[in-house]
């Protein structure tokens, strides 16, 4: 899969989140001369209904790490290859009666009035 290809389907799938979240931890990197290697920890909890209109929504949690290799050219650092390591993926169901949320609060939104556009308009 091309880098473009990657891109494409990520928003394709992103539109179906309700709420997302990142988190890249824990880098550990070693630099050889010009070249280098890394591996970055990272969880994602990604959280949708289970088919479009449904009120059964899951919530899949995604434990990762990144193996990097890098390489400097012209004095800039540079992704010569990435590797994802899918340690842990599992998924959450929620089966809502009317009424019910299992999700307690989400501050976030998933358009321009998210609050870090008041911080970087």
């Amino acid at each position: 899969m091309t880098r473009e290809d990657w891109i494409a389907a990520a928003w394709k799938n992103n539109g179906a989140f309700t709420t997302q979240s990142f988190q890249m931890t824990n880098s550990t990197i070693k630099v050889t001369g010009d070249t280098a290697v890394s591996e970055t920890y990272g969880m994602a909890p990604v959280r949708r209904p289970t088919k479009e209109g449904d009120k059964t929504m899951v919530t899949e949690i995604f434990v990762t790490r990144y193996l990097d290799r890098w390489s400097k050219r012209n004095g800039r650092w540079a992704l010569d290859e990435r590797k994802l390591i899918v340690d842990m993926h599992m998924n959450v169901v929620e089966d809502l009666n009317p009424g019910q949320t299992i999700q307690q609060r989400s501050d976030g939104r998933r358009d321009r009035t998210d609050p870090v556009y008041q911080l970087f308009p």
